[in-house]
């Protein structure tokens, strides 16, 4: 009878003892799990981080190079603008075109006087 109930005892301990450790690598399971989520996470927010900041310096590139194309742009219509006033060929063709607009009416009938006056001043 004694040896019975060691025998049971023992059987009873085998299966505790194996419950538990069950017990255990399922927890250590569960437990790797988790880490293993924190760890992607942080991963996660370690390249979204990175993909904003990298989207952030593309479009402050990009947003650079359209300003000085911009400037540039402005800049070389503020320069034909100033060098078309002032070339002389400009000048000429507007005194001419006033004195043909003023003169017109009176040379209507003299071609010959309107070649005349657009040659004196070339």
């Amino acid at each position: 009878m004694m040896i019975e109930a060691l025998v049971k005892l023992q059987r009873a301990v085998k299966c505790y003892v194996r419950r538990i450790r069950e017990q255990r690598r399922a927890a250590a399971t569960r437990i790797q799990a988790w880490r293993r989520k924190v760890v992607a996470a942080r991963e996660y927010v370690i390249r979204r981080s990175r993909v904003r900041r990298s989207v952030a310096l593309i479009e402050a590139y990009r947003l650079g190079v359209l300003q000085r194309r911009r400037m540039k742009a402005a800049e070389e219509d503020e320069l034909e603008a100033l060098s078309a006033v002032n070339s002389p060929s400009l000048e000429r063709t507007m005194i001419l075109d006033v004195t043909l607009l003023l003169l017109a009416p009176l040379c209507s009938g003299h071609a010959s006087y309107a070649g005349k006056l657009t040659n004196e001043f070339e």
